[in-house]
């Protein structure tokens, strides 16, 4: 794997304590100045408030000039950069800080490997975000969209080089029946069968967090003691092969005795890249914004009334979602209920291969037809599909399409029960209680957490009288509400247990995205988990609800609010 704005950031902890470290980082500042001729490079320093950051930052001075934030510098006055003698300019696209007393453009590097996304400080986080500005920062093999559909991933080579470990992601369900197994009275056994069933190899790596593996021998008796502790409060793991073996090790002692080891390679550029000063479009765009007729996406409006469009997505859609997906038209898709310019449903289908967009296009025509024939659809219109990027964020974007998918895969399914029950509306809007609640769930809200949330999005009433209504309606719901939210609801109800089996479905779906999502949020890479749930719970109820989806919307929160804090109070 090849990251970081400078060849410095994963050794510089460890220049003071080895000379030869600091001699090689030495080298690399040179070589960076050479780089950046007539410019300034500055190292930017700064304290964070995280105490068990402090070994990572320790490092030595290596670099001629320092860009202090919030702590003090030891170089001479005239070899220090401070945040007001510097200015900020913008041309085409390319963000240049000019210091106006030396009279250069400054190069700031944060030469560590501290994860400074995580500091409370915008200006900290913008001057380390500019040393990988229009730079590939990590080079490493991803699988894709096939990362979220498998949960084992093989080993990938190119010749003699490892580009990718074998791993295995464990969803919930998997960890409860290994629980229960390695807990048991014959847990050995156990062990043994599960590791023969996912044929795992001796050695293995339980993967705590990005950068922190915890090593297994399986064939040690001391492995099923660890295991039993690493798995005991998690609902989703993620297990690699370790590759290290003793007799092929690098690193030996004077005894022969073999250690695991890395081996850190830098590169250095001879001359400037040449492209440094990208459009404002290649920087401002990271994905593809939009999609006209005749691209990956395919996007339908279908023009008809309220109750002929829940007619469409109970008796059409269902075929016509199958038929793209098996025969490998269509790899995802999503809908949604717009009232604007007339009543009509958007739906938008990603196409699996290019080639096929006629093949999708025919397809989904040919289902519509008849109800056009009939008038139950009025017009069918083929537009262009304009991702909301400043609304769901460019690293979650994507996701936020496959959570969509998700969705939409579920109220298809819940729609057909709810239309053929005999309460059906009784049902949809107790669903709508449900869903809200499977969405935090999914997302790993706490209880705390969700009042919080819910607080923020919720809508007092405007009037006294709908407040009265609310709290009355909340009295008459209140002791409803817990055994919905806990799948206790008429259980021996075939319905509910129907319902209960696509939940458990959708579950399956939503939980890997939603996992992906929660990893952009918390890399400081992604919009806020608050504003992100706020529009995914928005568009799940505007895809349950036939009419009036912001009423809905308003009872919801205020309900879930009331109920969550209770319950909390409780606690």
């Amino acid at each position: 794997m090849a990251a970081g704005g400078s060849a410095a950031n994963l050794i510089s902890r460890y220049s003071l304590f080895d000379p030869a470290v600091q001699t090689f980082l030495n080298h690399i500042a040179e070589a960076e100045d050479q780089i950046h001729a007539g410019r300034i490079v500055a190292e930017v320093t700064h304290i964070p408030r995280h105490i068990q950051a402090a070994n990572i930052l320790q490092r030595s001075e290596f670099r001629n000039y320092e860009l202090p934030f919030m702590t003090v510098s030891d170089k001479p006055k005239e070899r220090q950069i401070s945040l007001e003698d510097l200015y900020i300019s913008c041309p085409n696209g390319y963000i240049k800080l000019w210091s106006k007393q030396q009279q250069k453009e400054v190069i700031p590097k944060f030469s560590s490997s501290f994860n400074y996304a995580i500091t409370p400080h915008p200006i900290f986080q913008f001057l380390c975000d500019l040393q990988t500005q229009h730079q590939r920062q990590v080079l490493f093999f991803k699988w894709g969209p096939l990362h979220q559909d498998y949960g084992f991933l093989p080993r990938v080579r190119y010749k003699d080089i490892t580009l990718f470990r074998a791993t295995w992601r464990l969803k919930t369900e998997e960890i409860e029946a290994l629980n229960k197994g390695i807990n048991g009275k014959n847990a050995r056994s156990f062990l043994s069968e599960w590791r023969a069933m996912h044929q795992m190899p001796r050695y293995i790596a339980l993967v705590e967090n990005v950068d922190r593996e915890l090593f297994v021998d399986l064939d040690s008796n001391n492995s099923l003691g660890i295991i039993q502790k690493f798995f005991s409060k998690r609902t989703q793991a993620t297990i690699k092969e370790y590759l290290y073996a003793p007799e092929q090790a690098m690193v030996r002692d004077e005894q022969e005795a073999g250690y695991p080891s890395e081996f850190f390679v830098a590169f250095a550029r001879k001359t400037e890249k040449k492209t440094s000063t990208p459009s404002p479009r290649n920087f401002k765009d990271q994905i593809q914004r939009s999609f006209p007729p005749g691209s990956e996406w395919v996007y339908f409006k279908i023009y008809t009334g309220t109750k002929s469009g829940e007619t469409l997505l109970v008796k059409v859609f269902p075929t016509l979602i199958q038929e793209l997906m098996s025969k490998g038209l269509v790899d995802r898709w999503f809908f949604l209920r717009y009232a604007d310019s007339g009543y009509h449903l958007r739906c938008r289908f990603h196409v699996a291969e290019l080639q096929q967009v006629g093949q999708v296009i025919q397809t989904i025509n040919q289902h519509l037809a008849p109800a056009v024939e009939s008038k139950l659809i009025s017009k069918v219109q083929i537009d262009q599909y304009v991702r909301e990027v400043e609304r769901y964020g460019q690293s979650t974007m994507e996701l936020s399409e496959q959570c969509f998918f998700a969705e939409s895969q579920q109220t298809l399914m819940l729609l057909q029960i709810i239309n053929q029950a005999e309460q059906g509306e009784t049902l949809r809007w107790q669903l709508g209680f449900v869903l809200t609640d499977q969405i935090l769930n999914v997302f790993q809200l706490k209880l705390e957490e969700k009042v919080q949330l819910l607080e923020k999005i919720r809508l007092p009433a405007s009037n006294k009288h709908l407040a009265q209504q609310l709290s009355t309606k909340f009295r008459e719901l209140r002791s409803l509400l817990p055994a919905l939210l806990d799948n206790s609801h008429e259980a021996e109800n075939p319905v509910w247990q129907q319902i209960r089996q696509v939940l458990q479905l959708g579950n399956q779906l939503m939980e890997p995205v939603a996992a992906e999502i929660l990893k952009q949020v918390e890399s400081g890479e992604g919009h806020s988990k608050e504003s992100l749930l706020q529009s995914y719970i928005h568009m799940m109820i505007n895809r349950l609800c036939k009419t009036s989806p912001n009423r809905h919307e308003v009872v919801i929160y205020e309900f879930l609010y009331r109920h969550y804090n209770s319950k909390l109070a409780r606690s």
